[in-house]
């Protein structure tokens, strides 16, 4: 009966898990899109002599954060996929293959 209990709150888990994931991709998608403008904006501005290096530097520090968190969603995206099909018993070496063919 514990066993079971565990196994649908897993399941539970995993299924949050892939559905937060999505949608915080969804918006770092959005942020990493703005911080770009933002980013193209500063050094347009800076050639223009309205802002500082400092400031270019520190929008291109933003755009290069919201890269990296992207990436790093969309990996634990994957992860969480991954486990979610494991957690329902339904994972299969044909998913494995199809979410290893994305690395290579």
């Amino acid at each position: 009966m514990a066993a079971r209990r565990d196994a649908d709150l897993e399941v539970g888990n995993a299924f949050v898990r892939v559905n937060s994931g999505a949608s915080r991709y969804k918006a770092l998608q959005q942020l990493v899109k703005s911080s770009e403008t933002l980013l193209h904006g500063t050094e347009t501005s800076r050639s223009e002599g309205l802002r500082t290096t400092s400031d270019v530097l520190r929008a291109n520090e933003s755009y290069f954060n919201a890269r990296f968190e992207l990436a790093a969603t969309y990996y634990a995206y994957l992860y969480d996929q991954l486990a979610l099909l494991f957690s329902v018993g339904a994972l299969s070496e044909k998913d494995i293959i199809q979410m290893n063919s994305l690395f290579h």
